[in-house]
């Protein structure tokens, strides 16, 4: 190999590896944001989930936008971060902001990409947080939280607010690829 093609390989490598580290920043900043916007706007409609429009449109959004494999971990990554430090009263914050990007990039691998079953797959992620508060509650023998509202109400309204979420993020990146 000549020297100067040795240089421009490593030109290019360099390259690629400073992308991918200022895309790893872009997910892990979109992660944050969604935990500040949430921390910000908390609206009071008294529905389970509700924050789930948002949260899995910002998820799918990104999924669908990165070419990385596990795009939607690493903005979920960002917001457990960020959850854990914001003044949320649920211990398990972190947690239920990590799970609906775990299988949301779980469903993308597994369907090459089909985007019903990544839609599907967000919204059955989103349900992670009613299970995690459930098991939680459960092993602790308490009876508040999804408990108090319903455990199938809990469950139908974070899969329905998960749903319309990814929905929006897939129509969001529909719009913008022309």
């Amino acid at each position: 190999m000549t020297p100067a093609r040795l240089r421009l390989e490593s030109g290019a490598s360099t390259f690629a590896r400073h992308a991918r580290q200022r895309s790893t920043q872009i997910l892990l900043t979109a992660g944050v944001a969604a935990v500040l916007l949430h921390a910000l706007t908390r609206v009071p409609l008294h529905l389970p989930g509700h924050e789930g429009l948002v949260w899995m449109a910002i998820l799918m959004l990104a999924r669908l936008i990165s070419p990385y494999r596990w795009a939607a971990t690493v903005v979920a990554m960002g917001a457990a971060a960020a959850a854990s430090f914001l003044g949320f009263h649920d211990a398990l914050a972190p947690l239920g902001y990590l799970l609906p990007g775990v299988v949301l990039d779980l469903a993308t691998l597994a369907s090459a990409r089909n985007p019903i079953v990544m839609v599907l797959g967000a919204a059955l992620g989103y349900c992670a947080h009613p299970a995690l508060d459930w098991l939680a509650l459960h092993a602790l023998g308490v009876t508040i939280g999804p408990a108090q509202v319903g455990l199938a109400t809990a469950f139908g309204s974070h899969l329905g607010f998960g749903l319309a979420g990814a929905l929006i993020g897939a129509a969001l990146w529909r719009t913008t690829r022309g």
